[in-house]
């Protein structure tokens, strides 16, 4: 099996060293390159292609929440945990409208980051309850300014999977049904529930009463 490539892009000396020392003590991680600010943060994406990307949208030379976008341009399949100092940090909502699958605390304990990068490895969000709240109350908003489009029963099952963190793969094996189709479904909820991500699909489906 092979191994979660990180790229670590936080402005903090010392907390980049931590955490190079943490994961890099899972065998299954490996940490292929550090960034102390938003450039080199996307040339070493760019170049590096990891699967994982641990984003401080504090650093310097960056543009915020929109780091996010930027990353994702230079490496579209990377997964982005955005890692902030502030519980309460206003743009980790914004960047996860953007794309970012996963927010985590500085002061989060080692197991819930490594159950974050799993997460967002399995194609799982990952989210604190207290963001996953905010989120919600956001999300109202937006969901309420138009009406979505009614799901299938098929899709209403994909939604619930969704909700429980199940990738693609995942929900074709639990639905016997391929991965491409799978695929299928969960851009067609989207459209329907004008979303952005599957990330919104599952605190739209929270929201509703559905497992987070």
């Amino acid at each position: 099996m092979s191994s979660i490539r990180i790229v670590i892009a936080d402005s903090e000396r010392l907390f980049r060293q931590c955490l190079m020392v943490l994961l890099g003590s899972e065998p299954e991680i490996e940490v292929v390159g550090e960034a102390a600010d938003g450039l080199e943060a996307r040339d070493k994406v760019r170049v590096l292609q990891p699967d994982v990307v641990l984003l401080d949208l504090g650093m310097p030379k960056t543009e915020g929440a929109r780091e996010v976008t930027a990353i994702r341009q230079v490496c579209p399949e990377a997964k982005i945990l955005v890692v902030t100092s502030f519980r309460s940090d206003p743009q980790a909502l914004s960047a996860l409208e953007l794309g970012a699958r996963g927010c985590l605390s500085k002061d989060a304990s080692p197991d819930e980051l490594l159950a974050a990068i799993h997460n967002l490895t399995l194609g799982q969000a990952y989210l604190p309850p207290a963001v996953a709240v905010r989120a919600l109350r956001r999300l109202d908003f937006r969901v309420d300014d138009g009406a979505p489009d009614p799901l299938t029963k098929r899709e209403e099952e994909v939604l619930a999977l969704v909700a429980q963190g199940c990738s693609n793969l995942e929900i074709g094996d639990r639905l016997v049904i391929t991965k491409h189709t799978a695929s299928k479904h969960v851009s067609s909820i989207l459209g329907k529930l004008h979303l952005s991500h599957r990330v919104q699909a599952a605190l739209y489906a929270a929201q509703r009463g559905q497992a987070l």
